[in-house]
């Protein structure tokens, strides 16, 4: 199958899209990709040329109508015959954490979100690569983490996991500092990433 033959709709038909789209790739290397409010036709031409210059995959690309995250699973878990992985991509949290947690249950191939996991990795790349020209342990680091979307909570629990120090681990929404305890702006997600250092009344001096 080749990729002309089924790129049938149209990209100026789905540049007024904002919901949920995906994009799918040709046999050997099936991947789907579900990303949300992108400039549509662009985005979709990027993620196809970059995919088959540097991994070899022929793309192409599949709106899902869709922005109910229970509705997006029972969309997507049914497909895992035909591919052979999934890349969830720009799907907002903590929305994201949901869809990849229920897809990782019901599908047995691999499920990826570029937005945690992929930042993470390269999160954590020059974090190692820092410690190495400073010649500092990673261990002894304070770390501050500006943001507990996707990106910020995985990115702080890869660097924890990688070893970093969880009491020197500091992560900030837009309510503040993330606590044990806070009410305002919280969900289970943040909650696991709470500083038990920190409390209401912490103040930066």
């Amino acid at each position: 199958m080749k990729f002309k033959e089924i790129q049938r709709v149209p990209t100026d038909s789905l540049t007024k899209l904002t919901s949920l789209h995906a994009s799918l790739t040709v046999p050997p290397s099936w991947v789907l990709v579900i990303s949300e409010h992108l400039p549509v036709s662009q985005s979709w031409k990027v993620r196809v040329s970059s995919s088959k210059k540097f991994a070899g995959v022929e793309c192409i690309d599949l709106c899902i109508d869709e922005q109910n995250k229970e509705k997006l699973v029972e969309i997507i878990a049914p497909l895992h015959p035909s591919f052979g992985g999934i890349n969830l991509e720009d799907i907002k949290g903590p929305d994201c954490f949901y869809v990849e947690e229920e897809l990782k249950k019901r599908m047995p191939i691999p499920v990826f979100h570029d937005d945690q996991h992929g930042t993470a990795i390269i999160c954590l790349a020059g974090l190692i690569n820092a410690c190495q020209i400073s010649g500092k342990d990673i261990k002894d680091l304070k770390i501050i983490c500006n943001g507990a979307g996707a990106a910020g909570v995985a990115c702080t629990k890869l660097m924890l996991k990688y070893g970093c120090n969880p009491d020197k681990m500091f992560v900030c929404d837009t309510k503040g500092v993330i606590f044990p305890g806070r009410k305002e702006g919280m969900n289970p997600f943040k909650e696991s990433l709470a500083n038990a250092s920190v409390t209401e009344n912490t103040t930066l001096a």
